[in-house]
């Protein structure tokens, strides 16, 4: 009997786990003001809300088409805030998935090296997985190597690394 090795399409998926903002107001309203504390930008708070719920610790290009995922856009996003650093603490002690809470301590790492160095000792330790992907390649891997991979800086080189989309006109949905 032949067998045949699936297609590498076959094999990967794209990680696609965003949410776009919903509008704050309907055409012809005027959108309600912010509160004069810092409040943020609905597309902000998608990105906050992206890391909340990461279900993929993912960076660098990953599926069929080595796109940036979603997750990681999102990193970006928060990254890109003037509270930066205080919206990173607030997902790690939030009801935020061990994902995502990766996603902040990395954040951290770039952001607030202080705040990192005493958030980093809870993880070093830490039991149990967390669902990583590289390329198309998704698996199950103790958190504890993670960590020791980004107190490493092997995931340092995503920091100011372009963005990879797919292309327009690929027929793909996002």
């Amino acid at each position: 009997m032949r067998r045949t090795l699936p297609t590498l399409g076959a094999c990967c998926l794209l990680v696609l786990l965003g949410s776009q903002p919903a509008d704050a107001a309907g055409p012809g309203q005027t959108p309600p003001s912010p509160p004069r504390a810092q409040a943020a930008s609905p597309a902000a708070a998608a990105a906050v809300r992206t890391l909340e719920r990461a279900g993929v610790f993912a960076l660098g290009g990953v599926g069929f088409a080595g796109t940036t995922s979603e997750t990681e856009k999102a990193l970006r996003a928060v990254l890109a805030r003037k509270d930066a650093p205080a919206a990173l603490r607030s997902l790690l002690r939030g009801r935020t998935t061990v994902e995502g809470r990766l996603y902040a301590l990395l954040g951290l790492r770039w952001a607030d090296p202080a705040a990192y160095r005493k958030a980093v000792g809870e993880f070093r330790a830490r039991k149990g997985t967390v669902r990583t992907m590289r390329g198309c390649v998704q698996s199950d891997r103790p958190v504890a190597e993670v960590v020791r991979e980004i107190e490493k800086g092997e995931y340092d080189g995503f920091k100011d690394a372009p963005v990879r989309d797919l292309p327009s006109g690929s027929g793909s949905a996002a």
